[in-house]
């Protein structure tokens, strides 16, 4: 995936007690804005909320279609990391469709 540079700047959310007058400007609609885009894309040590949540949905997505990694499964299969006396195809089957 390519890196993407987004220059964020530290913005809090504007006052909720502020006059409907106020809210009612772009000024105010633009700070409501800046700070949504602070708060999803700003860089921590894990990445930014935005990318690692879509990264998750995606890795569910896979599991529920059955398309994931059996990596993992095979792992725990496997006696002393020997996997040669399992017959695994490399795809799992989906029981719900037999029913």
């Amino acid at each position: 995936m390519k890196e993407v540079k987004i220059n964020i700047s530290s913005v809090g959310f504007p006052s909720q007690f502020s006059s409907d007058a106020e809210k009612a400007t772009d000024e105010f609609g633009l700070q409501i804005g800046q700070a949504i885009q602070y708060e999803w894309f700003r860089k921590d040590s894990n990445g930014c909320r935005y990318y690692s949540q879509w990264r998750d949905f995606n890795r569910l997505r896979l599991y529920a279609r059955g398309e994931q990694s059996i990596a993992k499964y095979k792992n725990e299969l496997a006696v002393d990391g020997d996997l040669s006396y399992l017959n695994l195809t490399g795809r799992l089957f989906l029981f719900y469709q037999n029913l």
